[in-house]
């Protein structure tokens, strides 16, 4: 009898300290899945490493137009 006690003892032991492990870590993830937009949007994009004009071999200068996975600009049309 003692020993089904001991076992239970140690199960309701070893259950407390999941859970306390779990709230000690669960504020930390909560805070760093919140993401810095307000409200807990996601988080805002990486800055830009795209250059604002790019110019092409044959003169034309391109502007920036978006810069998300890849580089977008915007070339006027040869006159």
């Amino acid at each position: 009898m003692r020993d089904g006690v001991k076992k239970v003892g140690r199960s309701v032991l070893v259950a407390a300290l999941a859970v306390v492990a779990y709230a000690a870590l669960a504020p930390n993830a909560a805070i760093a899945g919140k993401g810095g937009g307000k409200g807990g949007g996601p988080p805002p994009p990486p800055p830009c490493d795209c250059p604002e004009v790019i110019e092409l071999p044959d003169g034309t200068v391109c502007i920036l137009d978006d810069c998300g996975s890849d580089c977008s600009y915007v070339c006027p049309f040869p006159g």
